[in-house]
């Protein structure tokens, strides 16, 4: 990645899944969930990737959606960079290894990317990952697909650049892909959501539908988010946006599983919400995503309250430690698993 775009990722972790606005009706947001089948003007053809996906009809162990900021808010700098990281993250040896290798279950997975704005894209349709190989041994095809998919990633044209925040819409358009996807899912439904704010276009009450509607497809949700000026932003994606209890689906398939939000930030000051010194995460963000979705398809999640620090561009054992090490900025990444909704106060 050039040396000019690297300084820029600090901003991209926080934005990395951010979504925006059209008005949505809370008192129809959950019948309109269950009721949904294809996005409007989509066939299920359109949910399978025309030139990656395979014909089989065989399941995928997880089936993970990804989604990528493309609203007004993102400078093109921060959108070459959420590409690059994504792409980045999806050729490491450690993501390749966590669908190639699992501890259990067939080595295989399936996953799309949406792009979000005031709407919603499935930019990139499902692809299947199939092992052909034992687990250590090379296997071209896989490599081939895998590496295809991370480079339509990063050359992504920029196709919806608008709006306001609106995770709502972004989470009733999940499920429409999930119910829609090419394969079914024989251990985890995952979807990948993260930003910088909160959702402004629908409030809170709905997203929290939408989220359960999700969870009651058994989709798991997870976040990111890179603390800046909302000092309660990580509490509202833990208590309003990521699934919060394990329920089977509707379809015997998965289960949802309470997820978490990874919250990035430098130092205890901006950890605490005042915006001081906001991470310069340069290559950082892929080191970041790259853990993320090890997790995801691994489905083993960090004990809540784990601090992740990446120091002086190592990744070794340090990374665990929270002393600074000389002539380094230990950089923080916390993980809070998700939380119960405040309890609404009762009218007087």
């Amino acid at each position: 990645m050039p040396n000019g775009k690297i300084s820029y990722c600090n901003k991209w972790l926080g934005r990395v899944f951010a979504a925006a606005a059209t008005a949505l009706s809370l008192a129809s947001a959950g019948p309109a969930l269950a009721q949904s089948g294809a996005s409007s003007g989509m066939t299920l053809a359109d949910y399978r990737h025309p030139t990656l996906a395979s014909p089989s009809h065989e399941p995928v162990r997880v089936l993970l959606a990804l989604a990528i900021d493309g609203s007004g808010s993102v400078s093109l700098d921060e959108w070459n960079i959420q590409k690059q990281a994504t792409a980045d993250a999806l050729r490491s040896d450690e993501v390749r290894s966590a669908i190639r290798c699992p501890a259990m279950g067939e080595p295989t997975a399936g996953i799309a990317l949406m792009v979000f704005g005031t709407q919603t894209k499935l930019a990139i349709p499902f692809v299947d990952l199939r092992a052909t190989t034992a687990c250590r041994e090379d296997d071209p095809e896989f490599d081939r697909k895998l590496h295809a998919l991370a480079g339509q990633i990063e050359n992504l044209p920029r196709s919806i650049i608008d709006g306001s925040t609106n995770i709502g819409e972004m989470l009733k358009f999940s499920y429409d892909v999930f119910v829609n996807a090419p394969w079914k899912p024989t251990e985890r439904r995952v979807l990948d959501v993260a930003g910088d704010g909160k959702d402004n276009a629908v409030g809170t009450p709905a997203v929290r539908e939408y989220r359960d509607a999700l969870m009651e497809y058994g989709v798991t949700i997870n976040g990111i988010v890179l603390l800046t000026d909302e000092k309660d932003l990580a509490d509202w994606f833990a208590s309003s946006v990521i699934s919060d209890k394990s329920i089977e689906s509707s379809d015997g398939l998965t289960s949802s599983s309470p997820g978490g939000v990874w919250i990035v930030a430098e130092n205890d000051a901006s950890k605490a919400g005042t915006g001081a010194g906001i991470v310069n995460m340069s290559v950082r963000a892929q080191w970041a995503l790259m853990r993320k979705l090890t997790t995801e398809m691994a489905g083993i999640y960090p004990t809540p309250g784990t601090r992740f620090a990446y120091i002086n561009g190592y990744d070794d054992k340090r990374y665990m430690t929270h002393e600074k090490i000389e002539g380094s900025t230990p950089v923080f990444s916390e993980f809070i698993p998700a939380r119960p909704a405040p309890a609404t106060p009762a009218p007087r």
